[in-house]
C-alpha cells in the first residue's frame, strides 16, 4: 500500500529534478551486477524506493519510509541509505 501511495503522489508532485533522480536510480537497478550480494541489492532497492517516497512530497509516506529504512539499518547494521 505504501509503495502505491508513494508512486501516486510522486507522479502528481515530483519536481523534474526528483524525477530525474528516480529515473537515474532505476537505470542503475537495471544494470545491476548479478554478482552483487543480496544485501547490496536490497540497499539499492531501498534507495530507489526512498527516492520515490521523497518525490511524493507526502509527509506520512516519507515518514513511514524513513521508519522502514531505520528498521532495515537496525537489522543489517549498516549506515543510512542515501
Amino acid at each position: 500500500m505504501l509503495e502505491g501511495e508513494a508512486a501516486y503522489y510522486a507522479a502528481l508532485r515530483a519536481t523534474d529534478e526528483q524525477l530525474a533522480r528516480v529515473d537515474k536510480e532505476y537505470q542503475q537497478l537495471l544494470k545491476r551486477d548479478k554478482g552483487e550480494t543480496t544485501l547490496a541489492k536490497a540497499k539499492e532497492d531501498l534507495r530507489f524506493h526512498m527516492l520515490i517516497a521523497e518525490a511524493s512530497q507526502h509527509l506520512l509516506v516519507v515518514s513511514f519510509s524513513e521508519i522502514f529504512t531505520a528498521v532495515f539499518n537496525a537489522i543489517y547494521g549498516c549506515c543510512r541509505v542515501p
